[in-house]
């Protein structure tokens, strides 16, 4: 083997090994990687401005500015509650499992975001970075896990502070304020 073909093979081998030690041995190579493989399984890319969220929204609005996403509707157990849910790729660019918006008598309550659990840190950092700081507020009663708190525009913002046990949710929470 003369050295002009070690050259070609190396080179080869350099440019099909390096973008997979990216995508499967950085952060941002998996992130990429899961993002790619949650579109094409389906999962649309959603953003949301969690301050522009308010109970004024309507079942109607949320679909007309979420054309691609296959939302499945239905009564809910108590009266005037419908909720409508669908899977989705990506949450404000993380990737994330589902979101279930919930309305009473068709205004906008609770936003329930499910996300991939090895995304907690992200998703704390995000709130962090896009709302700020948490509110102080005490532990609640009945938390297995302790919880932060945001304000915003209309409503809050929880999501537990860690994932510490298994069986704990990698979940996000928009509730309305309530009517003064």
């Amino acid at each position: 083997m003369n050295l002009h073909t070690l050259y070609k093979r190396i080179i080869v081998i350099v440019l099909l090994a390096l973008p997979l030690y990216w995508l499967v041995f950085t952060p941002h190579g998996q992130h990429t990687l899961d993002v790619f493989l949650l579109k094409i399984g389906g999962g649309e890319a959603i953003t949301i401005d969690l301050n522009a969220l308010n109970a004024n929204i309507e079942e109607g609005q949320i679909k007309r500015d979420m054309p691609d996403v296959e939302f499945e509707c239905g009564a809910m157990h108590s009266p005037g509650m419908r909720g409508c849910s669908a899977a989705i790729a990506t949450f404000n660019e993380i990737p994330a499992r589902s979101v279930t918006f919930v309305f009473n008598q068709n205004r906008l309550q609770r936003v329930k975001l499910l996300y991939r659990r090895s995304y907690h840190e992200s998703m704390i950092n995000y709130l962090l970075a896009s709302i700020g700081a948490p509110m102080n507020t005490p532990p609640q009663p009945g938390m297995h896990a302790p919880v932060s708190q945001w304000q915003v525009g209309y409503g809050r913002v929880i999501a537990l502070q860690e994932l510490s046990e298994p069986e704990l949710e990698a979940a996000l929470y928009w509730n309305a304020a309530a009517a003064e």
